[in-house]
């Protein structure tokens, strides 16, 4: 699926929607030749619910068949004033499917509040539009062609099933594109908003030829030869323009100080930019007067012409004496993107790296700099607003004379080549910042993994950015963040036999997750081989792990047995890999509870804790404290169940890690529903958004199962068919994509479930 293009992200955007209509006559008889009466009598329940009258449910809760419908628009702006009219008429054109092809080209010049139009219009269109929304951002430095290719995968990705592989050759994916939007129809539509267009060449590949979807598309100039409208925008209206400064700086100031307020505006020619760098750097001085603040302006010179420059004195005028020379460093920067420490080369010795950081983070939170990041792997950089660039070379050009500029310069070329032939000792890295991972310290992993990428690639050390990069996909693995997963690894070079070997285990465990076995095993086995080649202690005994784990789900668990205790014998006699001996523990559990070896799995997991303890291992023991909770749930021992899964979730919400938190509420649930079923439903909801939210379809499936079984309990029936009609589609699309018996299993009984109730929901039930 999948969110944000800066990268795409996922945003979900609950909407309402109607239960769908089946046609019973088409769906019963393909349901009786292929699975027998107990199907159509599935596909009867799910005729009779749609006709009961139309049921509300969540945009999580309603997709259609074998895929979950996306939705990665960013959020909705804060103050969206002055555009009342043009959200109107933006948001009508969109729901007129009438259009033969609705394309609305907003354009109109930088800061004039095109994204933010066209993202709070998409937003409020969103409840028509079915098949949900699509928002990708075009970074002007990428390639044409590059950027097309990868809007498209990612596009492909979020409109297919879980699981689905989305090909390499740019002509495969179009006809792949085009295969899928080819399913949209009246009660089905896509909503797809392209943001910062430089050409019509860069979108025409990503148009549909359908009536069934919409396309807003944002660009500084009229985009021509595309079919649909134009949106020209221009500035605000004196009223609007002040009630926006209002929205950001507080009414009661702008009551008391109307005629300054007014002058402010005018100043900023109404533009919605500039009005936003005044609103931002009067907000940071809530005790400035505004009057005070309009001699700050006249005295930097806001008596001249033009948009910016009055907005923007003034918001110089309220910066520190340092982040003021930060400013006007950065005007001597031979481009608009940077990294904190070429500030500090430019700034020069009296600054720090991480001074010269601060500085550039505050000058973001004042509205002058912008964070960037260019690819999945999210390293961050910072980047001078388009007018803020301008405005810090003419304040450079004011302040440095030709030595102070050429020793700035100078300075700056020296850093960027000192960095980029450091002799830096990067091979480590995966297995550096693993162990901050087994300490919980994730944010930390984080943030050290991405330097490290950064600091490869401004060496030129492909091997060591693959290293840093497969970590960073370990990272998003543990959080469950699939589709972060998918784009690192699509990203992995395959020439470096140890991130490739690394790749494969990785993209296992997102084939294991969803019940995908077979295919699990397959990515194992070439890694394993790949492995020998290449020998590596501290992988082959996680891919032996890997491997025990994918055959616990399988029909023969056993035969995880040999292959986990070949791993901790390994890792007993490898120097320094007694440090997997928790994370062993974990998994030999998962084969033992598999085969019903309750004691044995006890025992294990009891010695692991000590393990992860002894080690300061916080991750391992989290998940040791999971499964501790799963044994007790084994045996019937709910109140020991509830103490060592909340435990758990504090131990992961320490961590700030939501796919074990999500794990851990989902099974306390399952044991409120017994007693508590109002609280228990409060456990599985959270648990369900989060999964939604992860991307991870089977255990997302596997929620909403139970969700709708607890809520049955308490006589919402109607809700409880919307939670399985979304388990059935998400485990359909898993059976679909990888043929998993497990898949097929779940569906007969969610399928049971709905031909169970229909009488119920035919009679009006709650």
């Amino acid at each position: 699926m999948t969110r944000p293009p800066e990268r795409l992200r996922i945003v979900p955007v609950r909407a309402t929607a109607l239960v769908l209509v089946i046609v019973v006559s088409v769906v019963a008889v393909a349901a009786i030749e292929r699975d027998g009466w107990q199907a159509f009598a599935a596909a009867l329940a799910g005729f009779l619910v749609a006709v009961a009258g139309p049921a509300v449910v969540s945009r999580g809760g309603l997709r259609p068949a074998g895929y979950v419908a996306p939705s990665n628009l960013p959020p909705p702006p804060t103050h969206l004033t002055g555009r009342e009219a043009e959200v109107a008429e933006l948001q009508a054109y969109l729901e007129d499917a009438v259009q033969r092809r609705r394309v609305a080209n907003l354009h109109g010049v930088a800061g004039i509040g095109k994204t933010a139009l066209a993202v709070y219009t998409a937003h409020r269109a969103a409840p028509k539009f079915k098949a949900g929304e699509l928002f990708a951002r075009f970074v002007p430095e990428t390639p044409a062609g590059d950027a097309i290719v990868a809007v498209r995968r990612r596009f492909i990705a979020a409109l297919s099933p879980a699981g689905t592989v989305v090909p390499d050759s740019p002509w495969r994916q179009a006809v792949m594109y085009r295969r899928l939007l080819r399913r949209l129809g009246e009660d089905n539509q896509l909503l797809i908003v392209l943001d910062d267009v430089t050409g019509a060449a860069l979108v025409r590949p990503l148009l549909p030829r359908t009536r069934w979807c919409a396309v807003v598309i944002t660009s500084r100039n009229r985009l021509d030869d595309l079919p649909g409208k134009d949106f020209d925008l221009g500035r605000l209206e004196p009223a609007a323009a002040l009630q926006m400064l209002a929205a950001i700086v507080g009414n009661a100031r702008i009551v008391a100080e109307q005629g300054a307020a007014r002058q402010l505006v005018r100043a900023a020619a109404y533009h919605p930019l500039a009005i936003q760098l005044v609103g931002m750097a009067l907000a940071n001085r809530p005790n400035s007067r505004l009057d005070v603040a309009l001699g700050r302006m006249a005295r930097g010179g806001g008596g001249r012409e033009g948009t910016f420059d009055n907005a923007l004195d003034l918001a110089y005028s309220m910066l520190t004496s340092g982040e003021q020379d930060a400013l006007v460093a950065l005007g001597l920067l031979d481009r608009r993107n940077f990294a904190h420490w070429e500030l500090a080369a430019l700034l020069g010795e009296v600054v720090l790296d991480g001074e010269a950081f601060e500085y550039s983070l505050r000058l973001t939170g004042v509205g002058l700099l912008e964070r960037h990041s260019v690819d999945a792997v999210g390293v961050q950089e910072f980047r001078l607003l388009e007018h803020v660039e301008r405005y810090a070379r003419r304040r450079a050009g004011d302040r440095y004379d030709d030595t102070e500029r050429a020793a700035a310069t100078a300075r700056l070329d020296a850093a960027r080549e000192g960095r980029s032939t450091q002799q830096v000792d990067l091979a480590d890295v995966f297995e550096t910042e693993q162990q901050t991972l087994d300490k919980g310290n994730i944010s930390r992993a984080f943030k050290n993994t991405r330097d490290a990428v950064a600091l490869a690639r401004d060496c030129g050390d492909r091997e060591a950015a693959a290293e840093a990069t497969a970590m960073l996909a370990e990272l998003h693995a543990e959080l469950g963040g699939l589709e972060d997963v998918r784009d690192l690894l699509a990203s992995l070079p395959v020439e470096y036999p140890l991130p490739h070997v690394r790749a494969l285990r990785i993209r296992a465990k997102l084939h294991r997750r969803q019940r995908q076995l077979d295919d699990a095993r397959r990515l194992l086995a070439a890694a394993s081989d790949l492995c020998r080649a290449t020998p590596n202690p501290s992988e082959e005994i996680r891919l032996l792990r890997e491997r025990a784990i994918v055959e616990s789900l399988g029909a023969h668990p056993a035969a995880g047995l040999p292959l986990i205790r070949e791993a901790r014998d390994r890792a007993e006699a490898e120097a320094g890999q007694g440090r997997q001996l928790p994370a062993l523990a974990y998994a030999e559990s998962r084969v033992l509870i598999a085969l019903d070896q309750l004691d044995e799995a006890e025992w294990v997991l009891r010695h692991g804790a000590q393990d992860a303890e002894q080690q300061q291992q916080e991750l391992s023991r989290s998940w040791i404290g999971y499964e501790q909770a799963q044994v007790a749930r084994h045996r019937g021992q709910h109140e020991q169940v509830l103490e060592l899964a909340l435990d758990a979730l504090n131990r992961f919400g320490g961590m700030r890690h939501r796919y074990g938190s999500a794990h851990c509420r989902e099974i306390i649930g399952r044991v409120l529903a017994v007693d508590d079923p109002d609280s228990a439903v409060r456990f599985l909801a959270e648990a369900l958004e989060t999964f939604h939210n992860c991307g991870d379809a089977w255990v997302e499936a596997t929620a909403a199962e139970r969700l709708g079984e607890v809520q049955a309990e308490r006589g919402y029936i109607a809700e409880a068919v919307d939670l399985w009609r979304a388990a059935e589609q998400l485990y359909e699309s898993i059976e679909r994509s990888a043929a998993s018996a497990r898949a097929r299993e779940r569906l007969t009984r969610v399928r049971q479930h709905l031909a169970a109730h229909h009488t119920a929901v035919l009679g009006g039930g709650t």
